[in-house]
Formats: structure tokens, sequence, C-alpha cells
């Protein structure tokens, strides 16, 4: 009987950890803007910090897959462009997702890791999510928490373990 209960129980366990482990990946909005709780301007620099992976999205050499990787400084190497080049970023906004370099970082097939590449013109095809379209990002928030989902993709960017490659994959609703 006492073995019974303790297979019982280590199956509840796994089963928990299963939920909560699908819980997690079921939340697109795992990206703080750095710095945040404040209306964030049009192409302005920031940094883009992973609450799962805990580290910031930085640009970086790598031998599989697209040249990014986390680090544990907020480097402002980001900039989200709209079209409508002033005023604020919004809620559902297409925006362009530019790194220091001026490449646009898109969706691209790839044959090791996450399908993300480089392009050298801007590229709108990111909005910016986790609030009700047409609201200005950061506005009246402590923190900027939000999603980045990829039009061409049909698909949040969000932490997932990579062999090779940087730890990102896409999520589909």
């Amino acid at each position: 009987m006492k073995r019974f209960a303790m297979i019982v129980l280590g199956l509840l366990l796994a089963v928990g950890f299963a939920a909560s482990a699908r819980a997690a990946e079921a939340d697109p909005v795992q990206w703080r803007i750095v710095p945040g709780g404040h209306p964030i301007p049009n192409n302005d620099w920031l940094s883009l910090f992973n609450k799962e992976a805990r580290g910031f999205l930085e640009v970086g050499k790598r031998t599989f897959g697209v040249n990014l990787r986390y680090g544990v400084r907020a480097p402002k190497t980001w900039k989200l462009a709209t079209k409508d080049t002033s005023g604020v970023v919004r809620y559902g906004d297409a925006v362009c997702l530019r790194e220091m370099g001026g490449r646009s970082l898109v969706y691209a097939k790839r044959k090791a890791g996450v399908d993300l590449g480089w392009a050298h013109d801007k590229v709108y095809e990111w909005e910016v999510r986790g609030g009700t379209p047409g609201e200005v990002v950061g506005a009246g928030e402590d923190t900027t928490d939000v999603s980045l989902y990829n039009m061409k993709s049909g698909a949040y960017l969000v932490y997932g373990k990579q062999d090779p490659g940087v730890d990102l994959k896409w999520h589909k609703e």
C-alpha cells in the first residue's frame, strides 16, 4: 500500500511539473523593455530582457544559428522603430526591431537554431503585444513587460532550448 501511495504521489508531482512548464511556455509575455515604466519612445535605444532566460538579448558571434546571445548587462542594443517616426510605440504597431549596427532582426529559415536572420533594410514585421492595441507601450506601468510577435512567422518569439543556437523558439497560440 505504501509503495502504491509513493507511485501515485510521484505521478502527481510529475503531472504538476509538466503542467507548470506548459503554463510558463504558454505565456508569450517574456520580454521586459529596459528602461521601462514610462512611454517607450519610437526609435530610441533600449534593452530587451528575457524573463525566462534571465538575460539581456545581445548581438554576439555564434558558430551556428543567428548571432544572438544572452548577457548579464543591459546594453542599449535595440530600437523599436515604427513607420511613423515621431511619438511613441503603441501596442499592435508594426515595428522594426533594429540593432546597433543598423540591421533588422527578421524571420528567416535556418538549418540550425531558431528561424531568425538579419536584413540591412528596415523591415516592419514585428508587433509589440501584451497590452490593449493602440495604447502606448509602457504608459502607466511600473515595468514594461511585453511579447514580441512576428507577423511573418505568425508566432511569438520566446525562450526555448536550442542546440545549437541561442535559446529562442517560436510559440504559436
